[in-house]
């Protein structure tokens, strides 16, 4: 008898962690809140998708990312803006902004790139290259915060 209560709250006690350790994960990562698809001229397209961080407290502080992935015959690169914000309710405020790259495939380099704020957005501004034909993209990137901390 006392083994089967052993089992039944050893079980219980698994099922509890799994439980808490995947609502811990949600809390702790980021949420797709849009996503949006630009078609180009011949197969090239670009997936844009905004991503808000999920607070583990609430805060008047808002952040977020938003990803310019670029597919040229399969993903050649994707080029991401950061953007941390403040808002009350009747504004918004962007106080940090920053950027990242990859570069999926080797045939395309990345040139220059920027991130600043902007008012209530973080914009970044990049120049990819193409190496076999010399081909630019220029891809501009604004992640907006509303008043009441809406990220997109």
């Amino acid at each position: 008898m006392k083994f089967k209560k052993i089992i039944a709250t050893l079980s219980c006690l698994a099922l509890f962690t799994c439980f808490a350790l995947n609502v811990f994960a949600d809390d702790a990562g980021q949420r797709i809140v849009s996503q949006t698809i630009e078609h180009y001229s011949g197969d090239a397209y670009a997936v844009i998708t905004t991503y808000a961080d999920t607070p583990l407290t609430r805060s008047n502080t808002k952040s977020g990312r938003k990803d310019y992935s670029y597919y040229d015959n399969g993903l050649a690169w994707t080029f991401t803006v950061y953007g941390t914000f403040s808002y009350n309710g009747r504004s918004a405020t962007c106080t940090a902004a920053s950027y990242n790259y990859n570069i999926s495939n080797t045939a395309w380099r990345i040139s220059s790139a920027t991130a600043n704020p902007n008012g209530n957005s973080a914009v970044a501004s990049g120049t990819f290259t193409r190496s076999r034909d010399g081909f630019e993209s220029y891809p501009k990137i604004i992640l907006t915060c509303s008043a009441n901390g809406q990220l997109s």
